[in-house]
């Protein structure tokens, strides 16, 4: 189980107006996860990175492949490569990892449909 809340913000709307060639609203996902141990310090980070914390969520984060490759660690013809490769996978990875980190089950289809637009995970005491 968890030692803190887990955030994950996977899709918003974008206000275009006054934007050239662009009316309404789009589909823009942030892609954020907000990770609040409990210690007083919130961390965050992106989708295909980890909060560079060491925390348990940073090893779901990993163990789920939801951790990708950056230019400091490998050549970016190959970061690019992985990127395209497994970019799709990435907001399955990163609930799962979420998941495993809480113990709770995020539902995959309601996050494809784009019906769960933020998770707020409360630690079990």
């Amino acid at each position: 189980m968890s030692d803190g809340i887990a955030w994950i913000g996977e899709h918003s709307l974008t206000n275009t107006e006054g934007v050239p060639g662009m009316r309404g609203r789009i589909h823009c996902p942030p892609k954020l996860i907000v990770h609040a141990p409990g210690d007083g310090d919130g961390r965050q980070a992106d989708f295909a990175s980890d909060t560079a914390s060491g925390s348990a969520l940073d090893a779901a984060l990993w163990a789920a492949g939801a951790v990708f490759p950056s230019v400091p660690d490998m050549p970016e013809a190959e970061v690019t490569r992985h990127y395209e490769e497994h970019d799709e996978g990435l907001p399955k990875a990163v609930f799962t990892a979420v998941g495993s980190y809480t113990g709770l089950v995020v539902d995959q289809a309601a996050v494809e449909a784009g019906t769960l637009p933020l998770a707020v995970l409360p630690v079990a005491t």
